[in-house]
């Protein structure tokens, strides 16, 4: 390389937007960029003067530690994305393109750029793709999705899983007395009042207008007495405009023992929803375990 073409390398370094570094497989950074300090906070003398590693998100280091071993090994970076940590204690998404580390020096040229934004972005877009906008609870694709992942998990470890239909019993007479408005209030409180009985791992879910849904990874001792809470915590007065609202849930439930029946996830979920109406019909306030056509239901209040 002549002199004149290492002089325009430096100066294109410089002033480039993206994020620059000259790194070591030992772990460490040997120059940054001023874009690099821009984005991070840090001075240069700062990011050299540790491991690299130090900087990243320790969700991210395992992952981070496993890229810089294929580069040194000779295998380029694509595209690869970490989190890297801000002075301010922020936290920055990058994402890095990088050429296998070089043979003689072992050094490595990367490329980010903050892709914080995007992130924040695509993290928005998935909230309302997967999330019931007026509860919070997961909607009724992602109930749908994690009940099948649920069920692949009992196929693999053979334990069993329960589904709980739920439904409002006299949500309608609020909603058309009091307003939509008071409505939403009332399905906010029921959503919170559902979520806070199962435990975590489990999922809670808005199917759509007063009907819910929860899916628990489930020994036969848990999903009854589950169920018994939500018709319990959902019975308590809500305040609504100085009104005192009252409601009470219908549920149906369907339990696999070991793992779901042969047609899959979805006759479970079908079940437990016949279940519900089953209990509906026995007056509400209550639920019912489903039991198979000729067998008797259970319905505990």
């Amino acid at each position: 390389m002549s002199k004149l073409e290492g002089k325009h390398l430096e100066f294109f370094f410089e002033i480039s937007i993206d994020l620059m570094c000259i790194a070591g497989v030992d772990g460490y950074f040997k120059r940054v960029n001023p874009a690099f300090t821009k984005a991070l906070g840090w001075t240069a003398e700062e990011l050299l003067a540790g491991p690299f590693i130090e900087f990243v998100h320790p969700a991210d280091r395992e992952r981070t530690v496993i890229e810089v071993r294929r580069l040194a090994s000779g295998i380029d970076t694509v595209y690869f994305e970490n989190r890297y940590r801000k002075k301010d204690g922020s936290w920055a998404w990058l994402g890095w393109t990088c050429p296998a580390a070089t043979p003689e020096d072992g050094l490595l040229y990367g490329v980010a750029r903050d892709i914080s934004e995007q992130k924040k972005i695509q993290g928005h877009l998935v909230q309302l793709a997967t999330y019931d906008s007026l509860t919070g609870l997961a909607n009724r694709a992602l109930f749908l999705d994690e009940a099948a992942r649920a069920a692949s998990r009992c196929n693999r470890t053979r334990t069993g899983m329960a589904v709980l239909y739920v439904d409002l019993d006299g949500f309608k007479p609020i909603n058309d007395e009091l307003g939509h408005d008071a409505g939403d209030v009332v399905l906010r409180e029921a959503a919170q009042r559902i979520a806070s009985c199962i435990r975590e791992g489990d999922l809670a879910a808005r199917l759509g207008g007063d009907e819910f849904a929860a899916i628990l990874q489930a020994s036969a001792a848990y999903p009854g007495p589950v169920a018994q809470r939500m018709i319990e915590a959902i019975g308590q007065p809500i305040a609504v405009r100085g009104r005192t609202c009252q409601l009470s849930a219908s549920i149906g439930l369907a339990i696999s023992d070991v793992a779901p029946p042969p047609n899959g996830v979805k006759q479970l979920i079908k079940c437990a929803d016949t279940a519900m109406y089953d209990a509906k019909r026995g007056g509400g306030n209550r639920y019912v375990v489903y039991a198979p056509q000729g067998q008797a239901a259970s319905r505990l209040r």
